[in-house]
């Protein structure tokens, strides 16, 4: 369930070469950092790290990224009236941008001033003590009709909403489950974990298309849910780091390149391969 305790908004500050936003937040006396970058090809990046007094290092995965995954461009804010706005330096650039509430704490990732994707901090949550570090959140996409994406499970490309009692027909009370798994037997129309698991969402509107992939291996659930003209997904992680990109299109093309600049683009299978395939348990 997303935490009723408020993250507080402290101070922020710009590194020295103008492409990292460190946003300072508190919760229940403990203390947060935020760091903001935005990308080439209108990506962002969230990195939040408990920063108290202490604190032990979450888990952060290697080798995932793309070695040459794009580079962070110079920002510039603009703090007024209790909002703070990151924006590219090269104003031919501007048309991605975040801009975060202060009180209460929302980040709205903006493009053409449009926003697309929008994190509360009411739905952001993350434990660490001797048994629990798990981590919540929920993203929402404005306008978007249709969810796509959570590769790996036995269901239609589009993603339905979880918090129904039935969908299509079949009784579904669990969200989706990510985990790396070889599952010899699983079931059709399912939210149960199969092969691979991709924590990239994407959400589809006439008029843009929007994503986010969370970089984390650990098993993870997520609930889907329509409502209002909007979509959105609740993660649920069971550890390791906060580490979110988000990807503002605004064409479905544009959001798997931003993708695959960060993962890199799967080779093609060798010829041998197209023969005979063999799978013996």
């Amino acid at each position: 369930m997303p935490s009723t305790a408020q993250w507080t908004y402290i101070k922020h500050n710009v590194n020295g070469d103008n492409t990292l936003v460190t946003v300072k937040l508190e919760i229940q006396k403990k203390t947060y950092s935020l760091f903001i970058g935005l990308l080439e090809n209108h990506k962002v990046r969230l990195q939040l790290k408990d920063t108290s007094r202490g604190a032990k290092k979450r888990h952060e995965i290697k080798d995932v990224l793309y070695p040459d995954i794009p580079k962070s461009i110079r920002i510039t804010t603009e703090d007024d009236d209790g909002f703070l706005t990151i924006v590219p330096n090269d104003a031919t650039m501007r048309n991605h941008s975040v801009l975060i509430h202060k009180s209460p704490l929302v980040l709205n990732f903006t493009y053409n001033d449009k926003t697309l994707v929008v994190l509360n901090s009411s739905s952001l949550n993350m434990s660490y003590d001797k048994t629990i570090r798990d981590i919540g959140f929920t993203v929402k996409f404005e306008d978007a009709q249709k969810l796509y994406g959570l590769h790996h499970h036995a269901y239609n490309l589009e993603l339905p909403d979880t918090t129904l009692k039935t969908v299509n027909g079949s009784h579904w009370n669990e969200p989706f489950r990510l985990w790396n798994s070889d599952a010899r037997d699983f079931e059709a129309d399912s939210p149960m974990a199969l092969y691979g698991s991709v924590p990239a969402i994407y959400g589809h509107s006439k008029k843009s298309t929007a994503g986010i992939f969370l970089h984390n291996a650990a098993e993870q659930w997520v609930d889907i849910s329509y409502s209002h003209g909007s979509a959105s997904a609740r993660f649920m992680v069971d550890s390791g780091s906060f580490d979110l990109f988000v990807m503002l299109g605004p064409k479905p093309e544009d959001v798997v390149k931003q993708f695959t600049d960060l993962t890199g683009r799967a080779h093609m299978p060798q010829v041998c391969c197209f023969v005979h395939h063999g799978l013996l348990y």
